[in-house]
């Protein structure tokens, strides 16, 4: 959002957690999460991977004063998950809804990376999902012999 002339600017409801391991990344969401708050936390983040050749193992954590998306939101979310797929090589949602972990659950059956979602309570397992080497990763089951799923398994 755009700061208007004598009210004041309103803080990101999306923010880079730093309380993670080497090698992960992720976000947390509060409040209302707007299309600025992925123009100015999450493409940056992104578009730095890809810079760098690097592969994301993300955790998407919703924290319980999270309200939801404005409809902006959910564009830029979708745009900017479309644009930047090939840079995810894990994804964790952690959330208490479970709006939030059956939606999580079925957009992850389309993407080409192992999602998987965990309770606030099981936090830790998802970091520790997320930190686990490559090989022992689930392959998805969209595509379990193709080399973009990490598999074990050689490509077909």
């Amino acid at each position: 959002m755009r700061p208007v002339a004598g009210l004041p600017r309103v803080p990101p409801m999306l923010e880079l957690l730093t309380d993670l391991p080497p090698g992960m990344d992720g976000v947390r969401a509060t409040g209302t999460v707007t299309r600025d708050d992925y123009t100015t936390v999450v493409r940056p983040l992104l578009e730095s991977a890809r810079a760098h050749g690097r592969r994301l193992r993300f955790l998407y954590d919703f924290a319980p004063e999270f309200r939801g998306f404005t409809p902006a939101a959910g564009l830029a979310d979708a745009r900017i998950g479309l644009t930047h797929l090939r840079e995810f090589e894990r994804c964790a949602v952690v959330t208490n809804s479970r709006l939030i972990r059956e939606s999580a659950r079925l957009i992850g059956a389309m993407l080409p990376c192992p999602v998987r979602t965990f309770s606030r309570a099981q936090r830790a397992q998802a970091v520790d999902w997320l930190r686990a080497p490559a090989r022992e990763t689930v392959p998805h089951h969209c595509c379990p012999r193709r080399a973009c799923c990490w598999s074990s398994r050689p490509a077909a």
